[in-house]
């Protein structure tokens, strides 16, 4: 994200992509919600925060 954010072309041509997988992945771990631990949701929490974070500094 930070390379499509300073121009880089080639980032640019990806990020479309890498953020569908980035939802389907997301998606799928939401579902298994019941199934991790605390500290597994905490981790995926801070990972999601993470990407919302530099999505909304790339806007």
């Amino acid at each position: 994200m930070k390379k499509a954010a300073k121009g880089d072309m080639n980032a640019l041509a990806d990020y479309p992509a890498l953020m569908e997988k980035a939802e389907e992945f997301g998606s799928k771990m939401e579902n298994t919600q019941d199934d991790m631990s605390a500290s597994q949701w905490s981790r995926f929490m801070k990972i999601t925060n993470k990407k919302l974070t530099a999505i909304q500094q790339m806007n």
